[in-house]
Formats: C-alpha cells, structure tokens, sequence
C-alpha cells in the first residue's frame, strides 16, 4: 500500500506502507541503528527502513530517502507520522503540526 512519511518540518517521504496504522511520534535512531518513529504515550512505535523487517509496523522507502533521512535524525529531534490511509494530508499536516512531543 502506497503511504508516505510527513515530518514536522514540511519534509514528506513516499514509500510503501507495510502496516495498517497511522503512527504520530518522536522520530529516532535507536541502539540498532534502525529508524523508528515512536509514539511516547501508547508506546507503539513504527520502523522505517529500505527492507522490510517483521512483527513491526514499517515504512519502506528508497535508498536515497532512508540516507537523506537518517542525516535529518542526526542533527535533529525530528517529530513526524507515518500515513497509511488515504485521507487529505491537510489532515495529517495539522495533527503534525499541533502534537506536543513528550522526550
């Protein structure tokens, strides 16, 4: 399923969605080098990668996009959504835009 990664800067990341859920969070690189946005207060958490990897909600995307988005991590707190459904993205630009990260 076609889905996208829209971050809080304005930045969006096509690729293909794996899971069924939208995850809003916290956009980081943990102890495995693996990209995972993470929602601080359900604790579900969707990896982001170029392959896909099991039992996680992920997002693939191209090479290029996973590199020039693990550099955006590494100087930055990043907060972002993975998007799996079809609604407008205003819909998904507004709840980016007013979540209030909890580190």
């Amino acid at each position: 399923m076609k889905g996208y990664l829209l971050l809080r800067d304005g930045s969006i990341f096509f690729g293909e969605a794996v899971g069924k859920e939208n995850i809003l969070g916290n956009i980081l690189i943990d102890e495995k080098g693996m990209i995972k946005v993470e929602c601080p207060t359900t604790g579900k958490f969707g990896v982001v990668g170029t392959t896909l990897l099991k039992d996680h909600n992920n997002m693939l995307l191209s090479d290029a996009d996973f590199e020039c988005l693990k550099h955006k991590i590494e100087n930055n707190d990043l907060q972002g959504k993975i998007v799996t459904d079809n609604l407008p993205i205003d819909f998904h630009v507004y709840d980016v835009k007013t979540y209030i990260p909890m580190f």
